[in-house]
């Protein structure tokens, strides 16, 4: 049943990519930007009867994520998670029926924000614009890819991104190795991957994986 787009059958890219949501408990969503990716995802959780939703998300398109639910689903506690002050102030209070909860990414590493994502249980967690997670040694990516992150919290894990690799091949890695650890394999640890794909070397200050090598591999592992 696809009456959320607005009584007319999706379009093929539409259709495949919410067939392959549904089927997949981790999943990258990379069509280039305009392409719907979020009403796929949404139509997606509707199909799987998500019971509560986890959006991380840039603070600017929190409002839009909002709105999208609204007009695709039929969600109706939608919650934003909202916060002022230093880290170290008192944080807002997320409600325990809600069944969308939206947080900026920067928010995930404030600790009582943190805590009480962790305490929630989500069918599903939705990266947007998931290229902000491409620093190994970030802040938020740790608070949302590492063992301890707030993602292994959702049954689904969804990731969308229409500029999937902003720069380098080392700025996909932490994705890549959370969501398809099957692109790269036997190259699962960081510096395998770096010395197969990012041309890295031991320079006068350690190690340079700022290039890129292998590009025509690379880019046939990452076809799927």
């Amino acid at each position: 049943d696809y009456t959320k787009y607005e009584n007319r059958p999706p379009l093929a890219h539409q259709k495949e990519a919410i067939e392959k949501l549904v089927r997949n408990k981790k999943f990258i969503l990379a069509d280039d930007m305009g392409l719907g990716k979020t009403a796929q995802m949404i139509v997606a959780a509707e199909r799987l009867k998500a019971k509560r939703i986890l959006v991380l998300c840039p603070a600017t398109i929190k409002i839009n994520w909002m709105r999208e639910f609204h007009k695709w689903s039929n969600f109706k506690k939608i919650f934003i998670v909202e916060s002022k002050g230093s880290i170290s102030a008192g944080d807002c209070k997320i409600p325990l029926d809600a069944e969308v909860v939206i947080v900026n990414y920067d928010l995930v590493i404030r600790p009582k924000i943190k805590q009480q994502l962790a305490g929630m249980d989500f069918t599903i967690g939705i990266m947007d614009e998931v290229h902000y997670l491409q620093s190994l040694t970030s802040k938020r990516t740790k608070a949302v890819l590492s063992k301890s992150g707030i993602i292994w919290r959702c049954e689904y894990k969804w990731a969308a991104t229409g500029t999937f690799m902003p720069n380098r091949p080392k700025n996909i890695y932490p994705l890549v190795r959370s969501l398809a650890p099957y692109v790269i394999t036997p190259y699962l640890n960081y510096i395998e991957f770096a010395y197969r794909y990012c041309g890295a070397y031991m320079g006068a200050f350690g190690l340079d994986d700022s290039g890129c090598s292998r590009p025509e591999e690379l880019g046939d592992r990452l076809k799927p």
